[in-house]
């Protein structure tokens, strides 16, 4: 097998990955034990790139998916960032998706020390 047609069969392989993640983010994390396909050994792509670095230092805050039903990720741009951590705020704010926005409830996070509260839950390391 030729290694054109080897890498995409891996990039194949790594998208039905994605696609479980997309499905059911709390599954995929306590079957994988990784919380996004990213952070995978076989992520077919430069881990130095796109949102590598976003889901690398989320992981750092030691969370294993024993926490998984505890979180809920919001996409809040209609697009993919690839890494985009806000060069542009401008073009970021025209982006967000306000449908999203409006339909969250009041939910954030407030990192001290080894805890985090999210919602009035809190949860220790």
């Amino acid at each position: 097998m030729t290694p054109i047609i080897l890498r995409i069969f891996r990039v194949m392989f790594f998208f039905s990955r994605i696609l479980d993640y997309d499905s059911d983010g709390m599954l995929f994390w306590q079957k994988q034990k990784k919380r996004h396909p990213f952070m995978l050994a076989e992520y077919p792509f430069d881990k130095r790139r796109g949102g590598v670095r976003y889901h690398f230092n989320f992981s750092k805050m030691g969370f294993t998916s024993e926490y998984a039903e505890c979180f809920s990720f919001t996409e809040l741009l209609n697009i993919p960032t690839m890494g985009n951590t806000g060069d542009d705020k401008e073009r970021f704010f025209e982006l967000l998706d306000r449908t999203i926005l409006s339909g969250l409830r009041t939910s954030y996070w407030v990192e001290r020390r080894s805890s985090l509260w999210s919602t009035g839950r809190l949860l220790t390391r």
